[in-house]
C-alpha cells in the first residue's frame, strides 16, 4: 500500500510542474493540490501517530465563486498495541469549493464533498468500502505572483 501511494503522489507531484502559470484564476483553469496527512489520536486508538498519508486533489475552477475537485488518497495506520496490526486505507471522492475573495491575498472557503474509501486490515484479513463526506474550511494564500498557494 505504501508504494501504491508514493507512486500516485509521484506522479501527480511531477505533473505539478507541467502545469503553465497564469497570473489571475479565471474559470476553466485547473490546479493540483498535494497535502500531507499527519494523525495525533489519543490512546485509546492504538495507533502510531505522526504523517502516515496523503491526498492529491485535481481541481477546476468553475466560476468566481465555485470550484470542484476530484481528491485521491492513502493512508497507512499502525496500531501501536500488543500483537499490531495495520489498516491501510485508499479513497477517492469529489468536493465542492465555495471560495470567497478570489483576486484577494488571503481567499477563504469552504468545503463539502463525498466519496468512498476502502479499508484493508491486517490480521484477521477483512476489507470494507464505505460512504465518506467531507465538510470544512479553509483558504488559499496566493505566493509567486499567483502561480502557487498555500492551502
Amino acid at each position: 500500500m505504501k508504494s501504491i501511494g508514493k507512486t500516485i503522489l509521484l506522479g501527480v507531484g511531477v505533473s505539478l510542474f507541467a502545469i503553465s502559470a497564469q497570473a489571475d484564476d479565471q474559470p476553466g483553469d485547473n490546479y493540483i493540490s498535494l497535502m500531507g496527512t499527519a494523525i495525533k489520536t489519543d490512546s485509546d486508538r492504538f495507533l502510531d501517530d505522526g504523517i502516515e498519508g496523503g491526498v492529491a486533489k485535481i481541481g477546476g475552477i468553475i466560476n468566481d465563486n465555485w470550484n470542484a475537485e476530484f481528491e485521491i488518497g492513502a493512508l497507512d495506520l499502525d496500531w501501536d498495541a500488543p500483537g499490531g496490526r495495520e489498516t491501510d486505507q485508499l479513497y477517492i471522492g469529489f468536493n465542492a469549493l465555495n471560495v470567497y475573495n478570489r483576486d484577494g491575498s488571503f481567499q477563504p472557503y469552504f468545503l463539502g464533498g463525498l466519496g468512498l474509501v476502502n479499508n484493508s486490515f491486517a490480521g484477521p484479513k477483512r476489507d470494507d468500502t464505505n460512504l465518506y463526506t467531507n465538510l470544512g474550511v479553509g483558504a488559499f494564500v496566493p505566493i509567486f505572483d499567483d502561480a502557487v498557494k498555500l492551502r
